[in-house]
């Protein structure tokens, strides 16, 4: 009985394909659908003004959801961010591995270097505190809007 060749499965060469399967998940289907609702009504009072499905999302939509679209962008950026395990199975170039792989490679069988582990930590958490304080307004947005009564 002769065997088949195995086939060479094709590997992420661009850092795009190590982001793009966290940007589509069940649960940003879940979270936006949620958010969006809660907004029945207001879609169907735009219906009866005559506004059409473009104009729905983008006037009416978009802006109720934002800070749902804000805290999936940072939920998913950390996941990406910190994902480990999907790198090192896509990918082969150490050059183009995410930092949380780089930082597992910081560590040595017999001793490991604490203080450079400790500063790539601290370098690897940094984008994503920026990006947690630039979303910041758009969380307590929704927090107000999601305390008002209609």
């Amino acid at each position: 009985m002769r065997s088949r060749p195995r086939p060479s499965w094709p590997r992420a060469t661009t850092t795009q394909e190590l982001f793009l399967p966290g940007m589509f998940s069940a649960f940003g289907t879940f979270l936006l659908r949620q958010f969006m609702a809660l907004t029945r009504e207001l879609e169907e009072a735009a219906r009866v003004d005559g506004a059409g499905p473009f104009r729905i999302f983008w006037s009416i939509m978009l802006p109720l959801i934002r800070p749902a679209l804000a805290a999936f962008v940072v939920i998913t950026a950390m996941w990406s961010w910190n994902d480990l395990l999907w790198p090192l199975v896509v990918n082969t170039d150490p050059a183009k591995m995410p930092i949380s792989a780089g930082l597992t490679s910081l560590e040595a069988q017999f001793e490991t270097n604490y203080p450079v582990m400790m500063a790539g930590s601290l370098s690897a958490s940094l984008p994503v505190i920026v990006l947690c304080l630039f979303l910041q307004r758009h969380f307590v947005q929704g927090l107000a809007q999601s305390g008002t009564k209609g």
